[in-house]
């Protein structure tokens, strides 16, 4: 492997390849390149929405005859004549968002019966639209969703649980739908690309078991006394694909790579707890051969009660840093795709092995920073956050490490 003279810059090009080939824009012009129907209706919802439905209009044109796009922000881009759009809010829903699920539902029902819906999905839609059902308040509905997501469950388990009170997931869209034909295009960012997890499946009827996890006794008392969503079949049938997705963007960086001689060492999927992930990676590094080495997915993080700023790319990098300190050869970034690690304005971090030397430099301690969820702090002191802004996709979380020959 030749001799890269500035790591961090060349893990940053990287990272500007990965999000390049998951545009949200490009993928679903390109999916839509050949799309049979003439008349249409758009509904694009998702951290992605705004990209997504503009790679529609691209392709598509005035065969889009109405659109309503759910984004957590108002774009600068000029949407035309016909289009509506609202911000959801997110990751906790609030009262836009159920103004985002009551304007899905009455758009619908305003649509031409014959009109064919094309549904441009991605994730944190979720948050973005809801539809709870009846009793289901929005302090219940928060108050479930920030409990979900300090928990540290899986995916799975936390959509089972928001499903269990909405009539929008779990099929509910397709069930909003009726008769007419549909189909959809989604970027993903869940394990396994299983469509029914991404935006926990508005199109994906699937039934979903209560979980059999500890819950908190409030929880348990919505559960059985709220009505259930309606779990009847939908009389449309959703005709999906996947545009995007994490391996995406993994394979455009192995690819630069590639081009620029560096050879590929590890390439695996991401789980589990980010602390304990980090500390797998580090020591991956530390005893592996120089290269490049690729994780792509997504960890958790069980929060504790006052938790501090930072989740889990931020938390996994703090620990990476620790195994890796004092070591001069070794880079780390880990970012999320969409450009929002948790309760911060930054997208992740690119650590060093003198991280942890310039964080206690600033008066902080790196191990109290992971256990009190207070990676930012760290990572900040040391010059190591790494900032992009919303990127307008979201194919969940990634790391990309280098080590690099020694002289």
């Amino acid at each position: 492997m030749r001799d890269v003279n500035n790591p961090r810059k060349q893990l940053l090009c990287w990272m500007d390849a990965a999000l390049a080939a998951v545009d949200p824009s490009h993928c679903v012009a390109a999916a839509l390149c050949e799309f049979p129907t003439e008349r249409v209706a758009v509904l694009a919802l998702g951290k992605a929405a705004t990209g997504m439905s503009l790679g529609a209009r691209d392709a598509l044109n005035e065969r889009i005859e109405r659109a309503l796009i759910i984004a957590p922000q108002i774009p600068d881009e000029t949407f035309p004549v016909g289009w509506q759009f609202q911000a959801g809010d997110h990751p906790l829903p609030d009262a836009n968002s159920l103004q985002a699920g009551d304007a899905i539902e009455s758009w619908l029902r305003e649509l031409e019966p014959e009109l064919h819906l094309l549904v441009l999905l991605s994730g944190g839609g979720s948050a973005l639209a809801e539809l709870p059902v009846p009793g289901m308040t929005l302090a219940n509905l928060q108050g479930m969703n920030r409990w979900l997501l300090a928990s540290g469950f899986d995916i799975h388990a936390v959509n089972a649980i928001r499903a269990r009170f909405s009539r929008l997931k779990q099929g509910g869209l397709l069930r909003l739908a009726g008769k007419r034909g549909v189909a959809g295009l989604v970027i993903s960012d869940v394990p396994g690309d299983r469509v029914e997890s991404v935006a926990s499946g508005p199109l994906s009827p699937e039934s979903r078991q209560w979980p059999n996890v500890v819950l908190p006794d409030w929880l348990q008392i919505l559960h059985a006394n709220l009505p259930r969503p309606l779990q009847e079949s939908p009389e449309a049938i959703a005709e999906l694909r996947i545009v995007a997705r994490n391996d995406d963007a993994l394979d455009a960086i192995e690819q630069r790579a590639s081009k620029e001689n560096v050879s590929c060492v590890m390439r695996e999927a991401l789980s589990g707890d980010a602390e304990e992930a980090g500390i797998r990676i580090g020591k991956h590094l530390r005893e592996g051969r120089p290269g490049l080495y690729l994780f792509g997915g997504e960890t958790s993080v069980r929060l504790p009660k006052k938790p501090g700023r930072g989740r889990r790319n931020q938390q996994l990098a703090l620990a990476a840093a620790q195994e890796i300190a004092g070591v001069e050869n070794i880079h780390v970034l880990a970012f999320g795709t969409d450009g929002i690690d948790g309760n911060t304005g930054d997208a992740g971090a690119l650590v060093d092995g003198e991280t942890i030397e310039r964080v206690r430099a600033a008066g902080l301690e790196p191990y109290e920073c992971i256990a009190t969820a207070n990676a930012n702090a760290a990572l900040t002191a040391a010059g190591d956050v790494i900032h992009t802004g919303p990127t307008g996709t979201n194919v969940a979380d990634i790391v990309l490490a280098l080590k690099i020959s020694s002289p």
